[in-house]
């Protein structure tokens, strides 16, 4: 929907009981007639935080592709105590994440802050987010490695995403604590490191697990995964030669997963056991998507 003109929000003022407003690509500057506003997206338009000043009502608010250019507008949205989902995806905005400035946000659950110009590092203040389930720095550019308090303290965490950035170091031990997690993506960084069994092993929530393009060390063996009957997808990418997956100890075991999407590329499957294919394949029913090349594997595929 295009206008010639500011986008007419007047026309709305008798809804007095509207409680979602889509105005997506609608070019408009403000919404505040519209006190009982719950969710409000007004994405691909030239609106900052003041489109949303007086709306204490809002649970959701989607502001992604709209230009900011500069920081998190943290005291025009300040008074939003209501929010449980906000969306600052697309918004170019730069500078180190404040996370104090989303504290005022009690409830909420959901904070997209993917695909920014974000610096610096993930900070321990993460603890102060307590009611988070969904947390995306996704393609920004943080740096540094993550800290042993703070993230690890989000035990209601059910979508943790870090990738895309330039995070270094090892996984911190804690991040078992997050029990809950059922997407956990830290592809595309520079993590380093062995990852740990014990770690893995209590992230049982899990459906969705991405390690790829980091430059990890020693062996990971499916044998953490044996108690994740809720995983569905796997991706291990990786072209470092000193990091090994191990797919069949212990023998002939029977996952509880049922996978759809398993990519496991140039990671020296199975190298200390003859480059065998992986026998665990044999009992996948749901396969999508299967990508063990580069592998140097040998015998025949499972049927």
């Amino acid at each position: 929907m295009t206008f010639n003109k500011n986008f007419p929000i007047s026309e709305f003022a008798a809804l007095e009981n509207l409680e979602v407003l889509d105005l997506s690509n609608c070019n408009f500057n403000g919404v505040s007639i519209l006190k009982k506003l719950k969710s409000l997206n007004p994405g691909y338009n030239r609106c900052n935080g003041s489109a949303a000043t007086s709306l204490n009502t809002l649970k959701n608010l989607d502001l992604s592709n709209n230009p900011f250019l500069g920081p998190f507008p943290a005291q025009e949205l300040a008074h939003l105590t209501n929010l449980e989902k906000l969306d600052l995806s697309f918004t170019q905005l730069n500078g180190t994440p404040d996370i104090q400035a989303f504290t005022s946000f009690h409830q909420l659950k959901v904070l997209d802050l993917s695909w920014n110009h974000f610096v610096g590092s993930v900070t321990s203040a993460m603890h102060a987010l307590s009611s988070l389930r969904v947390v995306s720095f996704a393609y920004n550019y943080l740096n540094g490695s993550l800290p042993d308090h703070g993230l690890c303290e989000l035990k209601n965490l059910h979508e943790l995403d870090l990738s895309g950035n330039m995070l270094h170091g090892t996984l911190p031990e804690c991040l078992k604590n997050l029990s809950s997690l059922k997407l956990f993506d830290i592809s595309s960084n520079q993590f380093t490191g062995k990852l740990v069994p014990s770690f893995i092993a209590n992230l049982t929530s899990l459906e969705y697990i991405d390690f790829s393009h980091n430059t990890f060390e020693g062996l990971f063996s499916f044998n953490s995964l044996s108690n994740h009957s809720k995983l569905e997808v796997i991706r291990f990418l990786s072209n470092n030669d000193k990091f090994e997956v191990e797919t069949e100890e212990p023998i002939g075991w029977i996952p509880m997963f049922q996978l759809k999407v398993v990519m496991l590329s140039s990671c020296n499957m199975n190298r200390n056991k003859g480059r065998v294919l992986p026998g665990f394949l044999l009992h996948q029913h749901q396969l999508q998507e299967v990508d063990i090349s580069h592998n140097h594997l040998e015998g025949k595929f499972p049927n």
